[in-house]
């Protein structure tokens, strides 16, 4: 059996799988906290656009 990951090897891992999909990390974003259902709504948005574009469709 092989010994237990450390948290700092799982977090190499994630961030090197998140790499090879072609994601890009975006760090310190501070917005006000009126803002956060807006911004996390955009978020979404955008990752529907994003699916909605790799797989050829036009529905957004």
């Amino acid at each position: 059996m092989s010994p237990a990951k450390t948290n700092a090897e799982r977090q190499s891992a994630l961030v090197a799988r998140r790499k090879a999909a072609g994601l890009v990390s975006l760090k310190n974003v501070w917005v006000h906290p009126g803002d956060v259902p807006a911004m996390r709504e955009y978020a979404a948005k955008l990752a529907r656009l994003v699916v909605n574009f790799r797989c050829g469709s036009e529905r957004l």
